[in-house]
């Protein structure tokens, strides 16, 4: 179940920018920066505006960078592979497999409740507990010159429930060329997205629930509630959450 707690709220502390350019003792196979977690949402919009050989993605701290890297190296799958293996994946056509061999992933229990609140960009820029941005996170500066194709390189896949790193690639490049969708945050369990085109129509919210659904089960299942809260949920929202626990 999510917990409210992980989501950043408004009023968040800033503190001095003290950015230090490093090597990650993980030997990431990127340039990475080290800064307190609540300059992160900041130095990760000017280096998106500024750098267009590089992806920057949030990794958490530095045991959560360990974590997801060697959760990738398991894997043993190459950024190559990985890419043509998502581009030979169609999410429509992954959408309805996964209805007739996971049934139980659409079946909601309980179809009332309030809309949730949408979670602030970079939650996982903070402690999980109690919303404080973290000490220090860190952003991996992963060089790609196409937005979706960072997922080719990393991805979560911490735990059985989590998608194949082939369906993370369908779904990025699926949500990036239609809402203009890029991952900023990635751990071993957990995943975020910006959002420059959200749907604006409750039709196109509702093809994306359930596309959601389908990726990720516990949007709806323990958070939403039901696919339309989702959806009204979804409207016009920047930022978009998901997690495998």
């Amino acid at each position: 179940m999510v917990n409210p707690s992980k989501f950043l709220p408004d009023g968040r502390p800033h503190h001095p920018v003290n950015e230090q350019r490093t090597r990650d003792t993980a030997d990431a196979p990127f340039e990475i920066l080290t800064l307190p977690g609540a300059d992160a949402f900041e130095t990760l919009r000017a280096l998106r505006a500024r750098r267009r050989d590089i992806v920057p993605v949030v990794f958490g701290d530095r045991d959560e960078l360990a974590a997801t890297l060697e959760c990738i190296a398991a894997a043993d799958l190459d950024y190559a592979e990985c890419r043509r293996r998502g581009l030979a994946t169609q999410v429509a056509e992954w959408v309805l497999r996964r209805e007739h061999e996971a049934p139980e992933c659409f079946e909601i229990s309980h179809r009332d409740g309030d809309v949730p609140h949408v979670p602030e960009p970079l939650s996982l820029a903070c402690e999980p507990r109690s919303r404080i941005p973290k000490p220090e996170v860190v952003i991996g500066l992963v060089p790609i010159g196409v937005p979706w194709e960072v997922l080719a390189r990393v991805w979560p896949g911490g735990c059985d429930e989590t998608p194949t790193p082939e369906v993370h690639v369908a779904f990025a490049k699926h949500w990036y060329e239609r809402y203009g969708a890029v991952a900023t945050a990635v751990t071993v369990d957990a995943l975020e997205f910006s959002v420059a085109c959200p749907p604006t129509t409750l039709e196109a919210a509702l093809e994306l629930a359930h596309e959601q659904l389908a990726y990720c089960p516990d949007v709806v299942h323990e958070w939403a509630g039901n696919e339309e809260n989702l959806a009204v949920a979804l409207l016009n929202a920047r930022s978009w959450y998901f997690w495998w626990y």
